[in-house]
């Protein structure tokens, strides 16, 4: 029999990188509850390291980190598109880089989250006032 301090035990589950980007695919986008998908969103495109795509190309990288921006663009855009909805497909799948696809998310979903919140914190704003 095996001899662990307490400290030191046996690793018996071997998770790997790929296995954890597989666990956090979410369920398609149907337009609803756009900031908590969103989050999920950026967890599982960080662990498919490839969430920096959002953000644009760089203005000078050499040929090599082209290739690997590229790379991480398409599985970016690949990766959004295949958690929207059906209906939403149509639309965003002729986003030619990862950032356009973001960006025309964030207006179009993004806005209408910003609307309810404001509603209600105006909402709590007249309760603890009284009015």
């Amino acid at each position: 029999m095996s001899n662990f301090l307490t400290i030191q035990k046996p690793d018996i589950r071997h998770f790997s990188l790929s296995d954890f980007a597989a666990a956090l695919k979410l369920d398609h986008f149907d337009g609803s509850n756009y900031k908590w998908w969103r989050a999920r969103m950026i967890l599982w495109l960080t662990a498919m390291s490839c969430y920096h795509a959002a953000k644009g190309k760089p203005k000078q990288f050499t040929p090599k980190e082209e290739q690997k921006f590229l790379a991480a663009n398409n599985l970016f855009r690949g990766a959004v598109i295949s958690a929207l909805d059906k209906k939403y497909v149509d639309n965003y799948i002729i986003c030619t880089t990862g950032k356009e696809l973001w960006d025309a998310l964030e207006t179009k979903f993004g806005v209408s989250d910003a609307g309810s919140e404001l509603y209600l914190m105006e909402q709590l704003f007249d309760y603890k006032n009284g009015g």
